[in-house]
């Protein structure tokens, strides 16, 4: 969603940032292949394990909010299955805070 953009933007903006996003997942196939700014929709959660393998990628970044109870327990799994580094996003007012599972 765009809010995920927005963030991926903020992130990738930020010279003192640790991390680059290198693209984004969304539950609607329909959208992989297309872009949300300047980030490509790589794929699906459901094929994270693969979508992270080719990219090289090692951490996962989810909105709090945006994938429904079931859909983020899968993630979940499958991160922890894959060793991937789940980091989810909260908002709390001004203040953000990254919880993370690994």
């Amino acid at each position: 969603d765009s809010t995920a953009g927005v963030l991926a933007q903020q992130m990738n903006a930020l010279p003192e940032s640790l991390y680059r996003i290198r693209g984004l997942l969304d539950c609607d196939p329909g959208k992989v292949g297309t872009r949300l700014g300047c980030l490509r929709i790589l794929g699906t959660p459901e094929h994270v394990e693969e979508i992270a393998r080719v990219h090289g990628i090692s951490d996962v970044f989810v909105v709090a909010g945006s994938l429904s109870g079931i859909n983020l327990r899968s993630l979940m799994v499958s991160c922890t299955q894959s060793n991937l580094t789940l980091k989810i996003r909260m908002r709390l007012g001004s203040t953000s805070i990254w919880y993370s599972w690994t």
